[in-house]
């Protein structure tokens, strides 16, 4: 049953997504440290994981091993574009529509990210 579980492709992507925000925080703080450019700093820490997140969620969580296609990059950042996108306006709509803190509103519309990259990324990008 624990086989089952870690061999399924949300629980590697998730495991993955843990792994993209320790080295995507990892390059922001240590860009800043040296820098103090925050936005440079969280710019390039954004970009740096999400070229992390694709090569690991290419060959990890979704064990698509061909060569590396431009195509391919492109359409894993529409994807989380659009996840990002969704974000966004369920986080608003939660806070400015139903009052909901910011905090809960927050957790909530990143379970829809989650569940929207995945899919995207499981079934547009990966197939």
């Amino acid at each position: 049953m624990i086989d089952r579980i870690i061999n399924h492709s949300l629980f590697r992507y998730l495991s993955v997504g843990i792994l993209n925000t320790i080295i995507g925080f990892s390059v922001t703080f240590l860009l800043f440290y040296y820098t103090e450019a925050p936005i440079i700093s969280n710019s390039l820490g954004y970009f740096i994981g999400m070229i992390f997140s694709f090569y690991l969620n290419k060959n990890f969580s979704f064990k698509s091993n061909g060569p590396f296609e431009l195509k391919l990059f492109i359409k894993f950042i529409f994807s989380l574009l659009l996840a990002y996108f969704l974000n966004v306006s369920v986080l608003a709509i939660l806070i400015y529509k139903f009052q909901i803190n910011f905090y809960l509103s927050h957790i909530l519309s990143s379970a829809v990210y989650v569940s929207v990259s995945y899919y995207l990324i499981k079934s547009f990008v990966f197939k």
